[in-house]
This record gives structure tokens, sequence and C-alpha cells, in this order.
């Protein structure tokens, strides 16, 4: 389900858009809000991102096929941003499909460059039970904000939605044989949260310019994303850690934090549940959706 900003901006502060919004990320296994970033966080993180990028390429060969590039972005500043890292809107659901007290343990962008080619359909992280046909609740959500324009051209995602994500004893690459997928095409600094389970892959950048998209992979506390595949939890600046709310610091509980932190940060962020909920004026039960708008 997707909704241009016209559409989603006049009922973000609903319970029934919510729910809503709930029901597509469990049902289709995706949902796009567009524009959500602010327009200068967006040009910050164009310009951050465009310098990371140019030194990755010119040091290392492509890690994600011919001309993709898969890049762990150091959470620090631009990219320490509480908009981006703990996005009011994304969080919301987050916390509403994984409980509150949900993590994050990947922050990296995907980069195909002019040139690069199909990817094999995939699914992020691996099944729970793979030899069972079990329709598990959601565990792990994808949050991606593209950096520019996903146009025809420039190497859209392709998703696989409405159910792929249930359909664990399905190997991706065969299943995905038996329909198109769909392409998404969306403006820059939108917010996709998807089920990391559902299949999808990157399509041929056909344009003259990179196609940057931001990823962030939020679990329930149980969850380890970061064990898959040869993924490492994000890594995040004493600065940025020390400058964080109280929320967002036990988001990124599990991050690699500098070493003066380590002790401080476990004692600090493991077992705080009563003050995370306290100072976001979260319920366990629920919270009205306002305190989404005041945020936004």
């Amino acid at each position: 389900m997707q909704f241009a900003k016209s559409e989603w901006e006049p009922r973000i502060g609903t319970a029934d858009f919510e729910e809503m919004m709930k029901r597509a990320l469990r049902s289709d296994g995706f949902l796009i809000l567009e524009a959500v970033m602010s327009p200068s966080l967006l040009a910050r993180l164009q310009a951050g991102f465009g310098k990371v990028l140019d030194e990755f390429v010119a040091a290392n060969a492509s890690n994600r096929g011919a001309n993709r590039f898969n890049t762990h972005l150091y959470l620090d500043g631009v990219f320490a941003d509480e908009e981006l890292v703990a996005n009011p809107i994304a969080l919301r659901l987050i916390h509403g499909l994984l409980g509150i007290d949900a993590a994050c343990s990947w922050a990296a962008a995907d980069t195909p460059l002019p040139g690069s080619d199909y990817q094999v359909a995939h699914a992020d992280g691996r099944p729970l039970f793979r030899s069972h046909d079990l329709s598990l609740p959601v565990y792990a959500l994808a949050v991606n904000f593209p950096l520019v324009d996903f146009t025809e051209e420039n190497g859209p995602l392709e998703i696989w939605g409405n159910g792929t994500h249930l359909l664990s004893d399905v190997a991706p690459h065969l299943g995905a044989a038996d329909r198109p997928p769909q392409r998404v095409t969306m403006p820059a600094g939108s917010l996709m949260i998807r089920d990391t389970r559902m299949w999808h892959r990157g399509s041929p950048n056909r344009s003259d310019h990179a196609r940057p998209n931001l990823a962030f992979v939020y679990h329930r506390s149980w969850y380890r994303f970061e064990g898959e595949a040869g993924h490492t939890p994000p890594a995040v600046s004493a600065e940025a850690y020390a400058g964080w709310s109280l929320a967002t610091r036990r988001l990124f509980r599990f991050a690699a934090t500098d070493p003066a932190l380590t002790e401080s940060h476990r004692i600090e962020m493991v077992y705080r549940l009563e003050a995370l909920e306290e100072e976001a004026g979260l319920a366990r039960s629920r919270a009205p959706m306002a305190a989404v708008a005041a945020l936004a």
C-alpha cells in the first residue's frame, strides 16, 4: 500500500489510519508513505552520503553484484539524526508491531550505479523455521529512505508483496518465477517499511546517476539480524550516542559503541524499559496516535 503525502499527512494522527497501516504490513508485507523526510535533512543526507559512497567505491569492489554497493553506515553527524534513525512515524509502527522493546541492529545503504544488473529475488534474513510452512507474526522490519527519486530508469526496488513474507517453506528465487514483481517508484525522502521476509530484488540502473537507498532493520528484542549473511551491527559514535534521547539509545542498545561507553551502555540501556516508557509517553497497551503527530 502506498500513500502520497497529501493522503497520509492529514490522517497520520488518527487511530484508524494507524490500524490501516499495520494491516497493510501484516497482509501485503510493505507500506510506503511518500515524502516523509524533511527537505533539510534530505539535502544533508544526499551531500553526506555522496562523500561516503565516493570513498567506498574508490577503495572497494562492488559487493552486491555488478556495479551495486552495500555500504555500512557509521552513525555520526547527519547519519545519527533522530529523524532518520528513530523516525517518529516509523517508530510508532515498529513499536506497535514489534513491541516497545524493539531494537535496531542494521544500518546500511544499497546503491546500484549505472550498469548494475538484476539481483536474485531474495528475502532479508532467514525464516525462523525453514522446513515448516508457518505463517508467523512479523519479527523484523526493514525501513528504507530513498535519497533520490526511484524511477523506472534508475533501478527501483522490485517486490513480491501480497503474502510472500508468510511463505517460510518457499525459496524466493524459485517462487518469484510464478508471477512478475511490482516495481517501486517513489520520491526521494519517502518512507518504505517492509517485512524483511518479503521477496524483493534490485533492478538494473539504466540512468546516469547512483540510486542510494538507506536501510535500517528493527526487530523484536530476542532476534539478532546481524548474525545472518555476514551482517554486522551498526557502529555509533560517542558524540551521537550521548546526544540521543533515552528512547533512541535503547533502540540501539546492541550497537557497537566506543569502548569508553561499553559498561555504562550495558547498564543504562538493556533493562530500563520503564524509564523508556516514561520518557516516550508510551503505555504497554497503547499510546495515543496524537503523540506521533506531535513528533512528526
